[in-house]
């Protein structure tokens, strides 16, 4: 009897002990040489070695050239910079960390002001200053895409044009939807230019005179593959561009007064216009204007059409208010304005329409205010599907595919198509979902108040997301409030930040951050640009006007 308890327990107790994950670098190096089965399983094995390599070194206070360091590219060997008068494009040549860590050795007597002096020189050689030639016009720091082969590089330079008096109304407001400025919403002359990185020259411009594109994180540019898809606030016109190998743009649609190609000629052909949207100037010829037409324009039509079949479509399925509420909110609707956008395939467009107060940031709540995306088909000219920013449905989809909305799989970076989210992973999906109960359960939360803040990411700017290997939540667990793989700067610890890894939840990594003494008034905010593989990061204080940069990175000298 004792013997068969004993035998039973034996069988059902946990194991005291359980097989651990090796950190060494050299057994996973070797490890690797074994390994084999699906790519996908190789893949993720072939990350775990981030977990032994890592950027556990920081030199505080490096000296850097005047200007604005911004960003890698996805290829990982230039860093683009912003001269200081925001004039030119600076294009550093990442030459690794080698030489820097030589600076470190035992028997190395350099001071350490100094090394933090020449240790900008060790990793990276300026190799092109590419100056953008207009008259006014400043370069817009937030503003910075790469083509998909990191041949190319596309950038935003804009005047804000508050105190020009225009010399006729209808240079301001092209067609009937064309928005009202105010002291928020200031008017601005803006030019795109494209920068082949290997040459340095200027291969593309497009100009955009009057109007309002919103350039910061890229809201206003979407690029996917080799097309380029601008937003005209001011116009309501999404205008698209093929991004040819030259490095030319190649104009092919527009989609807002008109939707295809030939629907402009056709208008001038026809002339179904009535007489008193003519005016007639000094040589007596007729001149029509857009902005006087009575009807709707094509897009906004399409998509009241949608939403009335819709409502009947409803009505018939049992819904005996659907077109009640349809007529109840149809000022409101004619009324919305495209927000935001963005490419979801070469033919797909996500927009994001609200109202015009929204828009023109008349209101203060933006984010709380009601919203509708509309999913557009551009080969077929058709809207495929409308949803509220308060659908549970659209919720669930953006939750199951946020890789696809975040445009990670076709981000030219090498790690980017293993970027973990709620959909790939139990630790993101963990932190989604104690996120989305605290929305729940707070003061004035709720469910439609958490799936109105789930959906407020929607429409992604492009490649506005890191998808540095530091960042894998299946390797690596980090305070999310104080640094994210959104590139966005964000408030400065006063502890380092620190980075634990999975094997154990041992701690990895910690960014030291020295703050700055200068500037005690102003809060201090921190920007964080991660090299696409390599183990180097570079953080930015900025404390009013004045930067502090510090270097992090793997130094085999000092670190074990």
């Amino acid at each position: 009897m004792a013997c068969s308890v004993t035998t039973k327990l034996t069988q059902t107790r946990a194991p005291l002990w359980r097989p651990r994950s090796h950190a060494n670098v050299h057994y996973k190096l070797l490890a690797r040489e074994y390994l084999s089965g699906p790519a996908s399983l190789l893949m993720h094995q072939n990350l775990t070695i981030y977990q032994s390599v890592v950027p556990a070194y920081t030199e505080n206070g490096v000296d850097t050239p005047a200007g604005y360091l911004r960003k890698f590219t996805p290829d990982g060997l230039n860093l683009i910079a912003f001269s200081l008068d925001q004039r030119c494009v600076q294009i550093y040549k990442f030459l690794g960390t080698p030489e820097a860590q030589k600076l470190y050795k035992a028997d190395e007597s350099t001071a350490g002001s100094e090394k933090a002096h020449i240790l900008f020189s060790k990793v990276f050689k300026l190799i092109h200053n590419v100056e953008i030639e207009t008259e006014n016009e400043l370069l817009h720091r937030e503003c910075m895409i790469f083509s998909a082969n990191c041949k190319f590089l596309i950038v935003a330079a804009f005047y804000p044009i508050q105190d020009y008096v225009p010399n006729n109304f209808y240079e301001i407001f092209h067609n009937n939807e064309s928005l009202s400025s105010n002291q928020r919403y200031i008017l601005e002359n803006s030019t795109i230019f494209v920068i082949n990185i290997k040459t340095g020259r200027i291969t593309d411009k497009q100009h955009f005179v009057q109007d309002r594109i919103n350039y910061l994180h890229n809201q206003g540019l979407s690029l996917y593959g080799n097309h380029l898809a601008v937003l005209s606030i001011q116009h309501q016109t999404v205008h698209f561009y093929e991004l040819c190998e030259n490095g030319t743009l190649v104009k092919l649609l527009e989609v807002g007064r008109f939707c295809q190609l030939g629907d402009k000629d056709m208008f001038e052909e026809a002339h179904m216009t009535q007489s008193k949207s003519y005016s007639y100037n000094s040589e007596a010829h007729a001149v029509y204007h857009p902005y006087r037409e009575r009807v709707f324009n094509s897009l906004k039509h399409m998509l009241l059409v949608h939403l009335f079949q819709e409502a009947k479509r409803l009505e018939a399925a049992g819904h005996a208010d659907s077109m009640e509420k349809f007529f109840y909110r149809f000022n409101y609707l004619r009324g919305i304005r495209i927000w935001r956008m963005q490419l979801l395939n070469s033919d797909t467009l996500l927009l994001k329409f609200a109202s015009e107060d929204v828009v023109t940031m008349k209101t203060q709540d933006m984010l709380s205010s009601p919203a509708l995306f509309v999913i557009y088909s551009l080969t077929e000219s058709k809207i495929l599907q409308t949803f509220e920013n308060t659908s549970q449905t659209f919720l669930s989809v953006y939750e199951d595919c946020m890789d696809y909305f975040r445009q990670v799989a076709v981000n030219p970076e090498p790690f980017a198509s293993y970027s973990t989210s709620p959909g790939n992973s139990i630790y993101a999906e963990a932190l989604h979902k104690k996120t989305k109960n605290m929305i729940i359960h707070a003061r004035h939360g709720g469910i439609l108040e958490a799936v109105r803040r789930g959906l407020i990411p929607l429409p992604y700017g492009s490649q506005n997301w890191s998808t540095s290997p530091y960042f894998d939540l299946n390797l690596f667990s980090y305070d999310d409030k104080w640094i994210s793989p959104i590139e966005r700067p964000k408030a400065s610890p006063e502890a380092p930040i620190k980075f634990y890894s999975r094997l154990g939840n041992t701690p990895a990594f910690s960014l030291q951050v020295k703050h700055s003494t200068s500037g005690q008034n102003h809060r201090a905010v921190s920007a964080y640009i991660f090299h696409p593989f390599e183990p180097f990061i570079i953080s930015i204080q900025r404390r009013g006007l004045d930067f502090f940069v510090s270097f992090h990175f793997r130094n085999i000298h000092r670190q074990l």
